[in-house]
């Protein structure tokens, strides 16, 4: 599903999906769309909860792919990058003390250049 789609589920049923995929773990299952969804919850796109549960689930698919025979080494920098920019992203909207929605907005109107 695209981010947009994505923004479009509640809280709860985000929390759910994040709960099922931290459980299962299968992220030989997971694709550019995926991350793009972990992305968003893991920036505060679904609130304080979801974001904790996103950024954990992200630093578990790292350690996957860092470790995993199918993908390149330099593919994992990438990804560490991307941690680097939500924990950014983080910081600067609790500083700049944004709302939900605010934060929604920053991430799929700017895509996260704040």
């Amino acid at each position: 599903m695209c981010k947009y789609c994505y923004k479009n589920f509640n809280d709860t049923e985000i929390i759910k999906m994040l709960d099922e995929n931290l459980r299962k773990k299968e992220f030989d299952t997971w694709n550019l769309t995926s991350i793009a969804s972990i992305r968003f919850a893991a920036m505060g796109g679904h609130g304080s909860i979801a974001q904790e549960k996103a950024r954990q689930l992200f630093v578990m698919f790292i350690d996957y792919y860092g470790q995993s025979a199918r993908y390149k080494e330099n593919r994992n920098d990438i990804l560490e990058r991307l941690l680097v920019e939500i924990d950014q992203f983080r910081v600067e909207s609790v500083n700049k003390g944004w709302s939900q929605q605010q934060i929604r907005e920053m991430i799929l109107v700017s895509d996260a250049k704040y």
